[in-house]
């Protein structure tokens, strides 16, 4: 009988997981990175990171989902982030967006040159700049984890009016109301890792 049971328990679960799973499709992407100065290719390393702020969806079916919220009832924060090193214009990343389950109100990214100083960009309406979707392609060409492209993007980012020495953090909206979902945060990323993707 509890053999029956921890079956039945395993089956529901199986039922309620899946289904959302099988339509969470991760596109492998490749992305081109351009820092320009002055009108000029910036060609000297760069180890930045962008963070999108919002709120998290939650799984759809499940009781925390939340759907979409009006704006002004809730103060966004980082729920997307990802890190990376540019050395020279034109670099390739690895990067699939992946920002299912999750509402970003606008990007920011934090900076470090090669000579230590720091800088940020903020309120970056998109990220990436720009992509495009590949009806045929190399079967060679993979992504980090060797998976076919499908996806080729552009991120540009313009050097001459960022904010340097400073860090991003988000505008708080005073009429605003902070809404707990770190549960649901927690088990969106447990469910990730078992597809082998991190938070």
């Amino acid at each position: 009988m509890k053999h029956k049971i921890i079956l039945v328990l395993v089956l529901v679960l199986a039922l309620m997981v899946f289904p959302s799973v099988d339509a969470d499709v991760i596109i492998p992407t490749i992305t081109t990175v351009y820092f320009e100065q002055n009108g000029q290719p910036y060609n000297s390393k760069v180890e930045f990171t962008v963070i999108g702020y919002g709120y998290s969806l939650g799984i759809p079916g499940s009781p925390g989902y939340v759907g979409e919220k009006q704006p002004g009832t809730y103060t966004p924060e980082d729920v997307f982030s990802f890190s990376a090193v540019y050395d020279n214009y034109g670099d390739k990343i690895y990067e699939d967006y992946y920002i299912n389950y999750r509402h970003i109100d606008y990007y920011g990214l934090e900076g470090k040159t090669a000579d230590g100083k720091i800088f940020a960009i903020q309120d970056i309406k998109e990220i990436p700049s720009k992509c495009e979707y590949v009806q045929e392609i190399d079967r060679s060409l993979t992504d980090k984890e060797g998976n076919p492209l499908e996806r080729v993007c552009e991120l540009r980012f313009n050097l001459d009016n960022v904010e340097w020495g400073g860090e991003i953090t988000p505008e708080p909206n005073p009429e605003s109301i902070s809404e707990s979902n770190g549960f649901w945060v927690k088990l969106a990323c447990f469910f990730k890792g078992l597809f082998s993707r991190s938070c």
